[in-house]
């Protein structure tokens, strides 16, 4: 259960319309595309990584359990609220803040769609790689919390291998930022020792045909050789062993290289159409 005194100090930071608390509506929060599921007792829609802090140092002064959810797209469960309290939703923090073609960096907060940071930029000649299927739907900041991939994953890496910098909410309501550069309110992280950490800004990396075919070459031919060489000397010891091996590896930086030129010169924009998602409210 909320405290009063809690649902005041929320109301007063972010209005009537900042909130959700009638049981109706709260149930369109207790599950995301898993099967578990559990309702939330708040749930909140900040619009700034302050708003998200001063939510936070709110849950902690109460001793209220809180997470994060994104657009609840996600498999895993990590957005369900299993003991309730509060639930941190950043639909309302959708903004592509900085577009940086030159470096290629973009600077997004955490509500913004993942496919629309390509829509954004494919007229230059630029994509985002991570690109789940939910991609239409599904936000840069579940994607950072659960390291979501896609097809795309395969040639050029999962979320982890994109962003460059977190501005993120500690669990006592501190920001920080880490990496190069930094966004705005991404999501909400289990660090290993159970400390809860809410990010308030992911720091993304945009890819072009050039570059996109030099990190698949240092990427992947280091697997293919292993690979080869593996399955090679287990078969076939000695030097034909080593020269399959390497042949093997090449071939299969080939078969990725060739199968990332063709998905890099398709035109997007004629497979997926924009789809954005509105806020709730």
């Amino acid at each position: 259960m909320i405290p009063p005194a809690l649902k005041e100090r929320v109301h007063a930071l972010l209005g009537p319309r900042g909130y959700l608390d009638r049981p109706q509506d709260l149930a369109l929060y207790e599950y995301d595309g898993g099967v578990d599921k559990h309702a939330p007792d708040l749930v909140v829609f900040p619009r700034s990584t302050a708003e998200v802090a001063a939510l936070v140092k709110l849950a902690r002064e109460f001793d209220v359990p809180f997470v994060g959810r994104g657009a609840g797209t996600g498999l895993s469960g990590g957005a369900i609220p299993r003991e309730g309290g509060l639930m941190i939703a950043f639909a309302r923090m959708n903004r592509i803040l900085e577009l940086d073609l030159e470096n290629e960096r973009a600077v997004v907060q955490p509500g913004v769609v993942n496919l629309d940071i390509t829509m954004a930029v494919q007229g230059s000649g630029y994509f985002y790689a991570p690109d789940p299927s939910s991609q239409r739907a599904c936000t840069i900041g579940g994607n950072v919390a659960e390291n979501a991939g896609g097809p795309h994953t395969l040639a050029y890496g999962v979320i982890t291998n994109h962003v460059l910098g977190l501005e993120m909410v500690l669990s006592d309501g501190t920001v920080i930022e880490i990496g190069a550069k930094i966004l705005v309110l991404v999501a909400l992280f289990q660090m290993a020792d159970g400390t809860q950490v809410a990010t308030t800004g992911a720091l993304r990396g945009l890819g072009n045909t050039r570059t996109a075919m030099i990190a698949n070459f240092m990427g992947h031919y280091p697997i293919g050789l292993v690979l080869g060489l593996v399955l090679c000397f287990k078969f076939n010891y000695g030097v034909l062993g080593v020269w399959t091996g390497l042949a093997f590896g090449l071939f299969t930086v080939a078969i990725l290289l060739a199968r990332s030129w063709i998905i890099k010169t398709r035109d997007l924009s004629k497979l997926i159409p924009l789809v954005r998602v509105s806020s709730p409210l």
